[in-house]
């Protein structure tokens, strides 16, 4: 899987808040221990991105076994470039897993192309929390810790040719709502709240997802919005012995295309009769906190590349092209005051600069003829370095030397 979406940037040590909170947790099974109130210097820390939607975790009832499993583990993931989120509410602690990706594991991306499955519950690979050798930490048992609110996602599976500017927009990132309830449908009890996200700690759960997206032609022009609601459920099962602890996942997923009106908060109606609660919440959560309609920084990025192509291509274009015949590489581009001229530069001049020991690639010929121009004229390196990134890069993937 590629992208709806995924999962990004991650906030740094310096930006982590502490969360608690007094309410109490859902009630558990009376043989289990009672939560040990004794001070253990556990510091709850919260490290949730944008995108993150599901969090494995351990609970754990007494907060001295909660303390020894961090001491063990430590309290960073990914070899220390990120700390682990830990929860402490109503005398119990939640501490991260060291499951990562869970969202891409069980394929858990809201907007996506899934043409070619046989119909709309879409059936996942089921997530591994542990496997039956490798012993659980004493006293701990699992827990999905769930964020509650507005999300951002990206979307995957474009299968149509387009440039990489166009592809670059239809990733996104795109907004959307989430909202989870009990898996018998009674509302859930945050564990804390923090960023304007409420946080849940369950071990079977359901879930409204709203996201959307705007379809845009190999042009750059915006065709019309596509919302992708999803029903998920989520149960952990793990009271087997001599099996992997798992959670199952199951969705389904109803697509709607919206010419006239691009609000997907109204589709409720066209869910099957047992659509949850909960869509009433995650609507909510749409209205309030996310953009209907195309997001302005896309709507940007989309203007700025169809002007500079009109003028690569209308009448501006021609002359310049012609002028360029008339001059050699390094004063040829010393004429570039605009992108559009710096692409029509590297078309020009680009081919004079390949190995010769076997025939060169465009991103090599590009490289070199940088490479050349920064050093005979430092003064405009950056500046053309910077229409490089901005603009000729991303106009065909043949500037893409890298192969990404």
């Amino acid at each position: 899987m590629s992208q709806f979406g995924t999962f990004a940037s991650l906030l740094s040590a310096a930006g982590i808040t502490p969360t608690t909170t007094d309410e109490p947790a859902p009630r558990r099974d009376a043989r289990e221990r009672a939560p040990s109130r004794q001070s253990t210097g556990i510091t709850p820390v919260m490290t949730l991105d944008d995108r993150r939607l599901v969090v494995p975790a351990y609970g754990f009832d007494d907060e001295r076994k909660a303390a020894a499993y961090l001491e063990a583990v430590g309290t960073t993931l990914d070899d220390g470039r990120r700390v682990r989120t830990v929860i402490r509410s109503g005398g119990r602690v939640y501490v991260e897993r060291d499951v990562l990706m869970s969202e891409h594991e069980m394929d858990l991306y809201p907007l996506g192309d899934r043409r070619g499955t046989l119909d709309r519950r879409y059936h996942q690979p089921w997530l591994t929390l542990r496997r039956a050798e490798t012993p659980k930490p004493d006293g701990a048992y699992h827990v999905l810790l769930l964020p509650e609110g507005r999300r951002e996602t990206s979307w995957f599976g474009d299968r149509k040719r387009a440039a990489p500017w166009v592809k670059r927009a239809r990733t996104g990132p795109w907004e959307m709502a989430v909202a989870w309830e009990r898996g018998d449908g009674e509302s859930l009890r945050p564990v804390c709240e923090w960023d304007g996200l409420r946080v849940y700690a369950a071990r079977s759960v359901r879930g409204v997802l709203i996201a959307q997206r705007f379809s845009i032609s190999a042009a750059g022009v915006p065709e019309h919005a596509v919302t992708q609601t999803w029903l998920v459920t989520l149960d952990v099962f793990d009271h087997k012995a001599g099996t992997d602890d798992v959670v199952r996942p199951h969705f389904e997923v109803h697509t709607f295309m919206d010419d006239a009106d691009p609000d997907p908060t109204k589709h409720r109606g066209r869910l099957h009769e047992s659509a949850w609660p909960c869509f009433d919440r995650a609507a909510q959560i749409f209205r309030a906190q996310c953009g209907i309609g195309l997001p302005a920084a896309t709507e940007r990025h989309l203007r700025f590349f169809r002007e500079q192509n009109e003028k690569s291509c209308g009448h501006e274009g021609d002359a310049f092209r012609a002028r360029l015949k008339e001059l050699d590489w390094l004063a040829g581009t010393d004429l570039v005051q605009e992108p559009w001229q710096m692409a029509l530069a590297v078309w020009a001049y680009s081919g004079q600069f390949g190995r010769e020991e076997h025939f060169p690639t465009s991103g090599e010929q590009t490289e070199g003829m940088i490479e050349q121009y920064a050093a005979a004229r430092p003064a405009r390196a950056a500046l053309v370095r910077r229409w490089m990134g901005d603009y000729v890069s991303q106009t065909t993937d043949m500037w893409n030397y890298r192969g990404d």
